[in-house]
C-alpha cells in the first residue's frame, strides 16, 4: 500500500511513502517520514496501490492516528490551491497545535477468550495491568476513564498499549462549550448584506465593513446557515485564536 503524504514545504504535490505491514493508516492520519536527512510530520491525503513515483520508497516511521477527518482533505486542496501554497502548509496551519494530543479511547486489542486466559498470570506478575484488562473486556473506554476505573498510572495503559493486550483509538478533538442560539434580529443594513451575499454566484468575494461589535459575524453565520440548509458547505476562519471556542459554540447553537 503506498500513501500520499502532504509535507509542511514548499512543494504543491503529496509525497509517495510505502506503507509497512501491520501498520493501519488511513487518510487523515497524520505520520512521521523520512526527507532527505530528517524526519517531518506530515498528514496522509490519499492511499494508492501503486506509486507515482518512479524508484524506490521510504517507508512511512509513525502513525499518530487521523488527526482531520478524510472528507474535509478535498476542501483543504481547494484552500491550497486558490491561495497558491502547498496543501501540507495549509493542513499545518487548519489542525491546532494544542488539538494534535487528542484523548484515546482504548479497547482490548486481542480477543476476550485470549485476554481471559492471561488474566491469571498478570494478576501475579502484574496486578496493576490485570485490573486494566479486567475492566477494559467489559468494552472500550476513555483513558481517563479506564485509569480512574482500575486506578492505575498511564506507564501502566502505556505497557498493555505496547504489549498489543489494548488497542487506542484517537477520539475527534472538539470544544466542551456550546451556547443557546441567542434571538438576534437583524439591522436594515445586515438584512441588506445578507441577501446580496446569498444571491451571489459562486466564487464571489464580499468583506463586510463594520467596527468592532457591529453584527458583521452574525451575517456571516447566517450566510453559512443558508449554504448549509441548501445542502453546501461553509468554512469559517476565526482571526483570534482565543474567540475560537466561542465562535465554535455560536455556530453549534
Amino acid at each position: 500500500m503506498i500513501a500520499k503524504v502532504a509535507l509542511p514545504v514548499p512543494k504543491i504535490s503529496p509525497f509517495d511513502y510505502e506503507v509497512p505491514e501491520g501498520m493501519e493508516v488511513g487518510v487523515g492520519h497524520r505520520v512521521l517520514v523520512p526527507l532527505g536527512k530528517r524526519a517531518l510530520w506530515g498528514i496522509v491525503v490519499a492511499l494508492r496501490e501503486e506509486p507515482e513515483h518512479r524508484g524506490p520508497l521510504q517507508p512511512i516511521l509513525r502513525d499518530e492516528g487521523p488527526v482531520i477527518p478524510a472528507e474535509k482533505i478535498e476542501l483543504l486542496e481547494e484552500i491550497a490551491g486558490r491561495y497558491f501554497v502547498s496543501l501540507g502548509l495549509c493542513l499545518e496551519r487548519t489542525i491546532p497545535r494544542r488539538a494534535r494530543p487528542r484523548a484515546r479511547r482504548l479497547s482490548l486489542g486481542v480477543p476476550l477468550h485470549v485476554a481471559q486466559g492471561l488474566l491469571e498470570g498478570l494478576s501475579r506478575k502484574a496486578p496493576a495491568q490485570a485490573r486494566v484488562l479486567k475492566v477494559a473486556m467489559a468494552g472500550p473506554l476513555e483513558e481517563r476513564e479506564l485509569r480512574a476505573r482500575a486506578s492505575v498510572s498511564a506507564s501502566t495503559i502505556s505497557s498493555l498499549v505496547k504489549k498489543g493486550l489494548l488497542r487506542p483509538e484517537s477520539l475527534p478533538f472538539s470544544f466542551p462549550l456550546r451556547e443557546p442560539r441567542p434571538d438576534i434580529r437583524l439591522t436594515r443594513e445586515q438584512e441588506r448584506a445578507l441577501e446580496e451575499i446569498a444571491a451571489a454566484p459562486a466564487g464571489e468575494v464580499f468583506l463586510l465593513f463594520g467596527p468592532p461589535g457591529a453584527g458583521k459575524t452574525e451575517v456571516y453565520l447566517r450566510a453559512a446557515r443558508r449554504v448549509l440548509s441548501q445542502g453546501g458547505g461553509a468554512l469559517l476562519l476565526e482571526p483570534e485564536v482565543s474567540l475560537l471556542p466561542q465562535l465554535w459554540a455560536r455556530a453549534r447553537a
